[in-house]
């Protein structure tokens, strides 16, 4: 899922930057990176790739441990995990809530590819099924269970998110060595495993944040 996401975050991270680079914020300070059309291209261009490595980290998840079948669940509960959308909202007519950023979208793609392979072994027999089973029960039954989760939980995810970045940026410079500092040990543990995976996603995000 990582090896995946990181085009997005590279490509589109080193646009948005060119794009501040290359604006006036003299002509409007509230509007900085969008004010020359060349800057508004690169943002723009930027913007098309790097707010899209959520939904993509959650889908390569996803599709990691359900195959093919997983990813387009996967990238429909990273799409609800970062627009931290939830029922109490939607009673509201209003589709996004607190992004459970990271986190949530890392557990979406762990809980879509885990539904996936749920209705792969339900759904079995009979041999009839096999014809509409990748077409219309694993991305309708996936996507409606998935819809349901991350609906629910997104709340919970939303608070935890936004209590990691205020932590994060609470922290001053002595503190920021010791996080440097758990973090390589994480990398360090199993290079190129799961922990590694993990932690390394977690600086990107908190770069991206």
């Amino acid at each position: 899922g990582v090896s995946h996401m990181l085009p997005f975050v590279v490509g589109g991270g080193i646009m948005i930057a060119l794009a501040f680079l290359l604006d006036d914020y003299t002509i409007d300070p509230s509007n900085f990176g969008m004010n020359t059309p060349v800057a508004a291209f690169f943002k723009t261009v930027g913007n098309a790739a790097f707010s899209y490595m959520l939904p993509i980290l959650s889908a390569y998840i996803a599709m990691s441990i359900a195959d093919r079948p997983g990813l387009a669940v996967g990238f429909a509960g990273g799409v609800l995990a970062m627009n931290g959308t939830n029922f109490a909202g939607l009673a509201q007519g209003d589709t996004t809530g607190i992004s459970g950023g990271f986190l949530a979208a890392l557990l979406a793609g762990f809980v879509s590819g885990y539904i996936v392979e749920g209705l792969k072994r339900i759904t079995e027999k009979p041999a009839s099924l096999n014809g509409i089973r990748p077409m219309l029960i694993y991305p309708l039954g996936g996507m409606l269970a998935i819809g349901a989760v991350m609906c629910g939980i997104n709340p919970v995810m939303g608070v935890i998110n936004t209590a990691m970045t205020d932590w994060l940026n609470a922290m001053g410079g002595t503190s920021k060595v010791l996080l440097g500092a758990i973090v390589a040990g994480m990398m360090a543990v199993d290079m190129g495993g799961p922990v590694n995976k993990a932690s390394y996603a977690f600086g990107i995000a908190a770069l991206a944040s």
